[in-house]
């Protein structure tokens, strides 16, 4: 079962990059054939169709996001991560909103990383 379609999804990779990337010390890499985003060896979110999946937040943040953005625990099979919320996306404009629930997610995996040094 593939996650990520890059005929459907790049255009929408490429306008989260244009943010993402001029984060300090993001490095994207591909997972399970997904684009993920890392803060040193710490996912903080990935594309897959559809959605982005922010890995990192409090459940504050959780619980907002799922009342004004319908997201929801991100599922993979039978496994359900209820830590990791999956964001419908369906255009580039959507990103605007979610973005800084991102930015929260990768300054949680950036402290992560860190504090493993």
């Amino acid at each position: 079962m593939e996650l990520y379609h890059e005929e459907r999804m790049d255009p929408i990779k490429e306008a989260f990059e244009a943010d993402v990337l001029l984060m300090p010390d993001v490095n994207p890499r591909k997972m399970m054939g997904c684009p993920c985003y890392m803060a040193g060896n710490k996912m903080f979110a990935t594309i897959v169709d559809d959605a982005i999946v922010i890995t990192k937040l409090g459940e504050e943040d959780r619980e907002a996001l799922m009342a004004d953005h319908d997201a929801g625990p991100f599922t993979h099979g039978t496994k359900v991560m209820s830590k990791w919320m999956r964001v419908p996306i369906e255009k580039e404009d959507d990103l605007d909103v979610i973005l800084p629930y991102v930015v929260k997610s990768y300054e949680a995996a950036a402290a992560a990383y860190a504090a493993d040094r």
